[in-house]
């Protein structure tokens, strides 16, 4: 009944409006209008998307992304309404960001830009945990920027998810960014909100700020501070060097240390044999190593193959980050250190 009302409405609108400009010659012939503006198009399916991946759904055990051992919180109609909430701004938001580049774009030369990523790697690790379990994981990614602002789609399919649940969710998680950065000189900045959309878990938020410095190194600094569940700080310093192989080819080398600093011993404990200590964590954290060698396919199309290393740096980190990476189903250990990599197909318009 109600896409028939929907339906109805939009056929008479249609016959009040007429055809769209330019849609006929003088001669009555038909002029195709073809799609012309991808990034636009890219952001509908884009907040699509995340209103149906941010539904939660069971099966995901403590342990997983930010859990700490305790069962996951029940209050399910209070995270149903936290989230659409986060929708609800999310879209207004983007639909403000949409429309206001419209109306700029009619102005200046400059317009949105659109990129899609897809990654297949052989481990889940995120600030030094392992978050898959031996299995391989796919990880799309979209962006959409306009005049230094961006909003970026992230999610995370476990092709052999290590829980077992009545239901199999292998896409665990999905996050949602949106940021605005800009130069200063050598100095660049940005600064932007970040949406954690997890399964079995309760979700969480961050907002972050990223300094960087475009001289040798490419120095940067990135703060995280979670405003929600796991309320914590997560400091990252990285450098990163690319040399110029071919015109199509080159290789790039990254590395980065953290320090983490808990607000919260439930959420990010101190760990001493598998047990919390009932303190905080509050130490050096992780540090990752990385090459990767991007190949200019096509104008737009670029494959990224990649191997990082990660390890502790600190014994608080190592014994945190191998209580975490344990596979609790199977009842073993997990590791503190990882080497992982993969492919990465990427396409810029």
């Amino acid at each position: 009944m109600v896409h028939s009302v929907g339906g109805w409405a939009a056929l008479a609108g249609a016959i009040v409006l007429g055809p769209r400009t330019g849609k006929y010659a003088k001669d009555r012939s038909i002029k195709p209008i073809l799609g012309h503006n991808i990034p636009l198009a890219a952001l509908g399916v884009f907040i699509l998307m995340f209103k149906f991946i941010t539904e939660k759904k069971p099966g995901v055990p403590a342990g997983h992304r930010n859990g700490t051992g305790r069962p996951p919180d029940k209050r399910k109609k209070k995270m149903k309404t936290k989230t659409w909430i986060i929708t609800l701004i999310a879209v207004i938001g983007l639909w403000g960001f949409v429309f206001g580049s419209l109306n700029v774009c009619a102005e200046e030369n400059e317009k949105p830009t659109a990129s899609a990523d897809v990654a297949i790697l052989s481990k889940y690790i995120w600030r030094g945990q392992e978050l898959s379990r031996g299995s391989i994981v796919i990880q799309p990614s979209m962006t959409v920027s306009y005049m230094g602002f961006s909003g970026n789609f992230w999610g995370n399919l476990d092709t052999d998810k290590y829980v077992e649940s009545g239901e199999d969710h292998k896409w665990n998680e999905t996050d949602f960014t949106l940021s605005y950065g800009k130069g200063f000189g050598m100095l660049s900045a940005e600064g932007g909100y970040i949406y954690y959309a997890l399964d079995g878990v309760d979700d969480t938020q961050e907002i972050f700020l990223t300094l960087g410095l475009d001289t040798l190194l490419s120095p940067s600094l990135t703060v995280y501070k979670d405003i929600d569940n796991a309320p914590s700080w997560y400091f990252l310093l990285g450098i990163s060097h690319a040399f110029e192989i071919t015109e199509k080819v080159s290789l790039k080398l990254s590395g980065s240390i953290s320090y983490l600093l808990s607000d919260d011993k439930d959420a990010y404990p101190e760990i001493d044999n598998y047990a919390s200590t009932g303190d905080e964590f509050e130490n050096f954290h992780d540090g990752v190593i990385s090459a990767s060698l991007p190949v200019t396919v096509t104008k737009y199309i670029t494959i990224t193959p990649s191997l990082s290393y990660t390890f502790p740096l600190s014994s608080d980190a190592s014994d945190e980050i191998e209580w975490r990476s344990a596979n609790f189903r199977n009842k073993t250990s997990g590791g503190d250190n990882f080497i992982y990599g993969g492919v990465t197909v990427s396409m810029a318009f």
